[in-house]
């Protein structure tokens, strides 16, 4: 499912060689237009160093809006483990400090449909 979160294009989406249940799951986050009248990124890679440490990190999906981003990240299932908010909270702190701008974290669970802000 992630991958197929990575290549549909959300504001035209394709559903060939996608199964029934494939096309659900991906309505559902479609369903919450999140990213309606962003600049959308998927798997955003990035790179920097802190404190003589290398902190590297792919974003699931970026969004930048005129006044504010959003990062999304995909989990199957599970979106309670504080690793999670972690990890999401280094990727705004590195975003926040390129573009400048507030940024909002969300957790998606892909199985049960629920976009989550943390």
């Amino acid at each position: 499912m992630h991958s197929i979160f990575e290549s549909i294009d959300f504001n035209n989406p394709k559903y060939d060689n996608l199964s029934k249940l494939e096309i659900e799951l991906l309505n559902k986050f479609l369903d919450t237009k999140i990213y309606e009248n962003a600049s959308i990124y998927k798997e955003y890679e990035f790179m920097y160093e802190e404190n003589n440490n290398i902190i590297h990190g792919i974003i699931d999906l970026l969004l930048i809006f005129d006044n504010k981003c959003i990062i999304v990240d995909y989990k199957l299932k599970n979106v309670d483990d504080e690793a999670y908010i972690n990890q999401l909270n280094g990727y705004k702190k590195y975003i926040e400090s390129i573009i400048n701008k507030n940024t909002d974290i969300y957790l998606y669970s892909i199985l049960d449909g629920l976009l989550i802000k943390k």
